[in-house]
């Protein structure tokens, strides 16, 4: 059985997750259900990453450190938009920065409650930000082409 659209973008959520240091205890996924146990972060985990949800959204200006607690580097927001520029033919949505700033705070927030386990909604809710960001991209640039 194939799987749907649906079920492909929640295991790219989880894919998403796991470029973020997250390691799952134990995983499994089958059609129509998906369950895992409480993911962890190395304590010594330093880690670059590049998310790419092609061909829409490639961020690689993100370093995590874990040590004397959790920070985050801001995302330097020159390279994103250069970046940005780049990958968009030299147009930028202006909801760009927010729904980046928004998606991987979130993901950073249930990260820090390790306590709490990931629930499948969470990842949903991290894969509707970016469809929804693909989407307006798409509209963006259709009425682009129209003008």
């Amino acid at each position: 059985m194939a799987y749907t659209n649906h079920e492909f973008a929640l295991l790219d959520c989880i894919g998403v997750l796991k470029s973020l240091g997250l390691e799952f205890q134990e995983l499994s996924f089958t059609k129509g259900s998906l369950s895992f146990s409480k993911p962890y972060l190395d304590a010594d985990f330093l880690a670059r990453y590049t998310i790419i949800n092609e061909p829409f959204l490639k961020i690689e200006h993100y370093e995590l450190i874990m040590s004397e607690g959790f920070r985050m580097r801001r995302p330097d927001k020159e390279a994103l938009v250069q970046s940005a520029l780049a990958h968009y033919d030299n147009t930028i949505p202006k909801f760009f920065d927010q729904i980046v700033e928004y998606t991987y705070q979130n993901a950073l927030r249930h990260i820090l409650q390790k306590e709490k386990a990931f629930t499948a909604s969470f990842l949903l809710s991290i894969n509707e930000n970016l469809r929804h960001f693909s989407e307006a991209l798409l509209d963006f640039h259709a009425k682009e082409a129209m003008a």
